[in-house]
């Protein structure tokens, strides 16, 4: 791994703010990910090609939550603005049942967990009302332009 970083022009990474078993995490805790990502990186800027965090409230996740992670994720981010050229947050909504099935079947993971994390990342749900996270992404986005 050191020799792939050190080749390396960029650090592209995934990062889900989840613990092993899907379940959420709190939601600054998303500073100190970002923290250690740059941390890692060196002098390398840190690209993350996906980013979210799960609503569903079987993995102690919500909306709420999620708008936080959103809030909590701009505020570290402004630390680290030079050196995070991108964040890509997955998904602007929901996926339906039928693509969750697939993933499921994609990754051979039954778990009712993996389904309900893969099924509430979007900032948008499946009947196409938007969940909080996405006026707190607008909003984030707008005052930094």
């Amino acid at each position: 791994m050191q020799e792939l970083h050190d080749r390396a022009d960029v650090v592209l990474l995934t990062h889900y703010l989840i613990e092993s078993d899907f379940s959420a995490k709190h939601p600054k805790a998303v500073g100190r990910a970002l923290d250690d990502a740059v941390n890692a990186a060196g002098a390398k800027p840190v690209m993350f090609l996906e980013f979210g965090y799960p609503t569903a409230s079987l993995l102690d996740g919500s909306e709420e939550q999620q708008a936080a992670f959103v809030e909590a994720t701009f505020t570290a981010w402004d630390r680290h603005v030079d050196a995070i050229p991108l964040i890509e947050f997955t998904w602007s909504s929901d996926a339906a049942d039928a693509t969750i099935d697939s993933y499921r079947d994609y990754y051979g993971i039954a778990d009712d967990r993996f389904a309900a994390y893969l099924g509430s990342i979007g900032f948008i749900r499946q009947d196409g009302t938007p969940k909080p996270a996405l006026d707190a992404l607008t909003t984030n986005i707008a005052t930094r332009r």
